[in-house]
């Protein structure tokens, strides 16, 4: 009986495995369409996003341009609706493909969440074709004030019930709709706004990774009360700045809590890297592994909040901060076991500040780096031995592991020959769950 009951249980987990199997499928996308355009194949695929899609699909997405998209499907569990760029390794099935379709990028408008409950997207942008690996460009508006809260290429919405937790994006170009230099704006310009001013959205142990965001007017990245766990990491945050009257052109603006900004490099920016609105309480924040340039501009800083903040258990380790005007910016606010461990500072000193626990902060001249005008801030040699850490804190940006004994203070751990280790490019056809 034990041997038949075991037979029809190993039965029913396969018949259960092929039927998880089947239900998911593919889709093709290209921006003109073709055939049918039932997005079955390269020959009938869809000419855009569909306005409808299918939990546990994946949507494959051709070069080309596609304008705005409203995503307002409704969960289904934790089941995940994917979109991938399509490249010559990874474009879902073979009839009609033509390399042609994953030369370049996939060029979108702005994208809204609308959804009450909705969630567990996951964008996977990666093409080893084009700069920074990102396939998939999303563009922040010009001058209209989109859904009443600013002009956002990637923003929430939905009221303060609404729900978008897992969100995942990675290896995208969120870019804006100016050149380098000084942007004059009276709206808020803002690559991902995690929240749309209309209450609370949850959009809890969402990731940020491997994207470029780059040339609005202000933050790359803004985050909404009631969030938690927001990772932000590996992304390059840069060339923002306003004077216009919003005077935010801030990387990240912190609001979740147990949010982790690690290995990220940030630079031309003004006024802030990260800032804190008057009156957040943030606690669990992790930052980690970064490098912030001011580039030598009036008023940037590393940390800023405003008054009536509270701090809760921050923890800030190996940072490496350049040529900011002054490291931090705060307005006394509430500091509880907050730490400063490691960071690394050129062109100004700094520390925690009042409240802060900090141990082994070092101020360095710029010849401690092996290119320091082409913004190369890998060491030359080793600095004074920082604090020991445990795991995750014993990697740099790098993904060199960190020597106990003989630990670099900043961003990057000191390697023979100056340079740092590139991390290999992420392997091709990886589907993860």
């Amino acid at each position: 009986m034990k041997k038949i009951t075991l037979s029809i249980l190993i039965f029913l987990i396969i018949v259960l495995a092929i039927s998880v199997t089947t239900h998911a499928a593919t889709h093709c996308v290209s921006p003109s369409g073709s055939g049918s355009k039932t997005g079955a194949d390269w020959n009938n695929a869809y000419a855009n996003i569909p306005a409808s899609l299918v939990r546990g699909d994946t949507y494959y997405i051709a070069d080309g341009s596609y304008g705005n998209h409203t995503f307002g499907d409704a969960v289904s569990g934790t089941t995940a609706i994917v979109i991938r760029k399509a490249t010559a390794a990874d474009h879902g099935v073979d009839t009609g493909w033509n390399n042609s379709y994953g030369a370049g990028q996939a060029v979108f408008g702005s994208w809204r969440f609308a959804h009450a409950n909705s969630g567990y997207y996951e964008f996977e942008g990666y093409s080893a074709a084009v700069t920074k690996g990102c396939g998939i460009k999303v563009q922040m508006p010009l001058e209209s004030n989109l859904y009443s809260s600013g002009a956002a290429a990637i923003i929430f919405g939905g009221g303060s019930t609404a729900n978008f937790p897992y969100m995942t994006f990675k290896y995208l170009e969120v870019s804006g709709p100016y050149s380098t230099g000084t942007y004059s704006s009276s709206l808020y310009r803002t690559g991902i706004f995690f929240s749309q001013n209309d209450g609370s959205n949850n959009t809890s142990h969402s990731t940020v990774s491997h994207c470029w965001i780059h040339n609005g007017c202000t933050t790359p990245i803004a985050d909404g009360d009631g969030n938690s766990y927001l990772t932000i990491e590996y992304c390059e945050l840069c060339d923002m700045n306003d004077t216009g009257g919003i005077d935010h052109a801030d990387v990240y603006v912190v609001a979740s809590n147990n949010g982790i900004f690690r290995y990220n490099y940030c630079h031309n920016y003004v006024p802030c890297g990260l800032f804190m609105q008057g009156g957040t309480s943030v606690s669990g924040f992790q930052v980690y592994g970064n490098v912030f340039d001011g580039g030598g501009k009036t008023a940037t800083q590393f940390i800023t909040c405003n008054t009536g903040c509270t701090l809760t258990n921050w923890q800030v380790y190996n940072n490496t901060i350049v040529d900011v005007d002054s490291p931090f910016n705060l307005a006394s606010p509430s500091v509880i076991g907050c730490k400063f461990y490691n960071n690394l500072f050129c062109g100004h000193s700094g520390s925690g500040g009042s409240g802060w626990d900090t141990q082994n902060s070092l101020t360095v001249s710029s010849s401690v780096f092996v290119n320091y005008a082409g913004k190369d801030f890998h060491l030359q040699s080793h600095t004074t031995s920082g604090t020991t850490l445990s795991s995750p804190y014993n990697i740099d940006m790098d993904g060199v592991t960190r020597v106990p004994g003989s630990w670099d203070i900043g961003a990057y751990e000191y390697v023979a020959g100056g340079g740092g280790i590139t991390p290999p490019s992420p392997p091709n056809n990886l589907r993860m769950r």
